[in-house]
């Protein structure tokens, strides 16, 4: 990790263990690498199942976490959203993405599509201040979509076997 003491340093570490348990790679790789778009700091290539950063990121001036961190999700994420578009976990992701798309530009980096949406929720400061912004599409039960979302993401297994929280009624 290129910052020390970044905010999301311990998330990016802890998740490290998942890139492992998914048999996913961490490969450092040159700036010029073909693999990588020219301005790309990092890729997860799903078919290789393989994140590629590059030696000298410092993504955004703010090191390599965050970087790392979005790849992560996206080698937990991409195989779920692509592979299982009909489950009712990724049709609710998909309708909150959709609204999204009412009130954000399509230039935000974070709604060029489903997978990057997703990505950009848990590692772009920016992109959830937006969120929050957004008026949620149940505004009886939610502040803004960006809650919506954390709710969702509480409560269903888009990555793991079983919710990761539970609400007791």
């Amino acid at each position: 990790m290129s910052v020390l003491g970044h905010k999301l340093s311990p998330l990016a570490k802890h998740l490290v263990k998942y890139a492992n348990v998914l048999n996913t790679e961490i490969e450092l790789v040159e700036d010029n690498d073909p693999r990588l778009e020219k301005k790309a700091a990092a890729h997860y290539d799903s078919k290789t199942n393989k994140i590629l950063i590059k030696t000298s990121v410092n993504f955004k001036g703010i090191g390599s976490e965050p970087t790392l961190l979005h790849e992560i999700i996206h080698a937990l994420t991409v195989k779920e959203l692509n592979n299982n578009p009909n489950s009712k976990e990724v049709k609710e992701l998909v309708k909150l993405y959709e609204h999204a798309k009412k009130h954000i530009s399509s230039d935000v980096y974070g709604m060029k599509d489903i997978n990057e949406f997703v990505a950009e929720l848990f590692t772009n400061d920016d992109f959830i201040n937006q969120l929050k912004d957004i008026p949620a599409i149940d505004s009886v039960k939610y502040k803004n979509l960006f809650q919506e979302f954390f709710v969702l993401f509480l409560l269903v297994k888009v990555v793991f076997e079983k919710p990761l929280y539970t609400v007791e009624k």
